[in-house]
């Protein structure tokens, strides 16, 4: 009973250490960033949707009601199983410090590839293909997208070149190339039925058993999972993430710097791969190459992991949230009656919202709450500061009807020449200006001073600051014990190849 004790106490405080760990709260905040960037779009989405004479709350809940619905359900799990692996992808580099903008081109490039290797090896009216060709077609993606990146990868590290512009001229060389192979140069061996498109892929290639969703889910999940354990939890990841935050200090501390940045670009465009190669299996099985326009998917990958703020985990949930809305936003709005663009102005608030997203990060809700509680609760404390907002908003309105202020113009027309005005102007414009200042440090400093009082100062205080040395003994507890286990665990090894060693003997 008391071991079992023992390991409960063991879980219980290890699992509260990681919660209130700096290191957690720090991803709460970005969490909660885009958690509100996601709930704000909606909301702002909603109010353009209610001007069409659409109810938002109806339009949003049938969005989601259709995308997974029979009809659907395929074809959303699959985008969403796209999203999340090209929006890994995208947090690989971002997080390495290369904002790699060629998804684009990485995935055309892996489809596009893909598509001449297979009528390469099989006649084009085939219909089934084998899983090692399937394979094969998964390797030939991989290392497409990957030298597409290496490219702009080798760029940058030898001359410097930045990143998004080679990304970016190299998604136009990749379409141009393709276009000519599929239109002009080889159009009978991999041309499409339609001029100017590529072959169609045969159907099914991920189906297990008739279904088309686990394969792209099981790959998607496989990747998430494989990109977080490298960036948390690997010296290669640290490394990576090192370069991306300060390559100056990584330069320093012996990370070779262009190495790193040539591999995570590289990384980022084979994981691209990945994306196209399930684009082409189930929703994209040919490229149309009629209209100059480069496929949207690697632009929606790249805005998917900024709002995701390239955390692997993050992106499982925007990558749904993204899949819902392109599968279902369109057939939607057509319901309704309303422009299917729509849908995207959805997904484009959001991103809007994500870019400012330090402002939803510094938004605490739950602290503004109690500070509000806290000043009704004290008649003093509310008198105090409603003083310093009248002040505040006085000042506020002062400053733009300066020039009606009496003595403002008996003060400007004593100065004598137009030089001694401007300056007359603006010294009584910074007295003002250093008031209001004045009062918003004062306004900052009592909210202060009543937000301490009632959380560290008083019983309260007393108990929070109990709970956090309890905490500290937690935590070097279990830092010993977990110590303690390595040195046992390397002792065992010890005695297990002293006993083999004894046995060879």
């Amino acid at each position: 009973m008391n071991t079992f004790n023992n390991k409960k106490w063991f879980v219980t405080s290890k699992f509260k250490d990681t919660v209130t760990s700096k290191e957690f709260k720090s991803k709460g905040k970005y969490l909660k960033g885009s958690i509100f960037a996601i709930i704000v779009g909606f909301v702002v989405a909603g109010v353009l949707i209610g001007i069409l004479n659409v109810n938002p709350f109806d339009y949003f809940f049938k969005m989601f009601q259709v995308a997974f619905d029979e009809l659907y359900l395929t074809q959303t799990f699959n985008w969403i199983a796209v999203y999340i692996v090209g929006g890994v992808a995208m947090a690989i580099g971002f997080k390495s410090g290369v904002f790699n903008i060629g998804a684009s081109g990485q995935i055309l490039t892996a489809t596009s590839m893909s598509t001449i290797v297979l009528f390469s090896i099989v006649p084009k009216n085939t219909t089934e293909i084998n899983g090692q060709t399937i394979f094969l077609l998964f390797l030939v993606s991989v290392f497409s997208g990957a030298f597409m990146a290496f490219i702009a990868g080798m760029l940058k590290a030898l001359f410097n070149m930045h990143e998004v512009v080679t990304t970016i001229l190299l998604n136009w060389v990749a379409w141009y190339f393709f276009k000519w192979i599929f239109t002009y140069g080889y159009p009978d061996e991999f041309g499409g039925g339609l001029a100017g498109s590529s072959q169609h892929i045969p159907d099914g290639l991920l189906s297990i058993g008739g279904n088309e969703i686990i394969a792209p889910l099981l790959i998607a999940m496989g990747v998430v999972v494989i990109a977080a354990i490298v960036l948390a939890k690997t010296t290669f990841g640290f490394k990576l993430k090192a370069v991306g935050s300060a390559p100056e200090a990584a330069k320093y501390s012996g990370i070779n710097v262009k190495q790193k940045i040539v591999l995570a670009m590289t990384i980022s465009g084979g994981i691209a791969g990945i994306a196209g190669f399930i684009s082409m299996c189930t929703l994209n099985p040919n490229t149309y190459f009629g209209n100059d326009n480069l496929p949207t998917l690697g632009f929606d990958v790249i805005a998917i992991s900024l709002v995701a703020f390239n955390n692997p985990v993050g992106l499982i949930f925007v990558g749904a949230l993204w899949g819902v809305i392109q599968n279902a936003g369109a057939p939607i709005s057509s319901l309704y009656g309303i422009p299917t663009q729509i849908a995207g102005l959805v997904s484009g608030i959001i991103i809007y919202l994500a870019a400012i997203s330090a402002v939803f990060i510094m938004f605490n809700p739950v602290q503004i709450f109690k500070m509000w509680i806290f000043v009704l609760k004290s008649k003093n404390d509310r008198k105090m500061l409603l003083i310093l907002y009248k002040k505040k908003w006085a000042l506020l309105l002062k400053k733009p009807l300066i020039i009606f202020n009496k003595d403002y113009q008996k003060a400007v027309k004593a100065a004598e020449t137009k030089a001694d005005q401007k300056i007359v102007k603006l010294d009584l414009k910074a007295i003002d200006s250093l008031a209001l200042t004045h009062i918003k440090t004062s306004i900052k400093e009592l909210k202060k001073w009543i937000w301490e009082k009632n959380t560290i100062k008083g019983l309260k205080g007393i108990k929070r600051r109990n709970d956090e040395a309890i905490q500290t003994i937690n935590a070097e507890t279990i830092n010993k014990i977990e110590a303690a286990k390595l040195k046992f665990g390397i002792f065992k090894d010890e005695v297990k190849t002293r006993k083999i060693n004894n046995y060879i003997d």
